[in-house]
């Protein structure tokens, strides 16, 4: 059964949305087949965050919020939170969980929503969490 939404990684947005990068078309292809299944493309606010701090200025930041304004986004809760703390607690010295990775991965948990990441050895270890690459 296909999903009706999948939440898209840091790693696959920056290939999306650089069109020198070597996984550019193939992003570009798997994402129109997704909504072509008229599957919603999610990102999690962090994945916004982590975007707008690796932007080079304020005119790039600007482009940026234009190019992934059609996405809908997951919002920040108490519950993402508190996940977020429990995986990195479980995870953080074992498999080196970086907090803007465990938080994804809550919102994606807690939704019930598969990951679409080209980074799976970053989620793989995560009990219960759906990988889509």
């Amino acid at each position: 059964m296909e999903p009706k939404q999948i939440v898209i990684d840091t790693d696959v947005l920056i290939e999306l949305l650089d069109n020198t990068k070597p996984k550019h078309l193939e992003v570009l292809a798997s994402l129109q087949k997704l909504e072509d299944k008229d599957i919603k493309l999610m990102l999690s606010v962090i994945t916004k965050m982590e975007l707008i701090q690796g932007s080079k200025n304020k005119n790039e930041v600007t482009r940026l919020l234009y190019q992934i304004e059609s996405f809908e986004s997951i919002e920040l809760s108490s519950s993402v939170g508190e996940m977020a703390f429990n995986l990195i607690l479980k995870y953080s010295k074992s498999h080196s969980l970086k907090i803007p990775d465990a938080i994804i991965a809550a919102d994606c948990l807690l939704s019930s929503i598969p990951l679409f990441t080209f980074n799976t050895k970053d989620y793989k270890f995560i009990s219960g969490l759906k990988l889509y690459s």
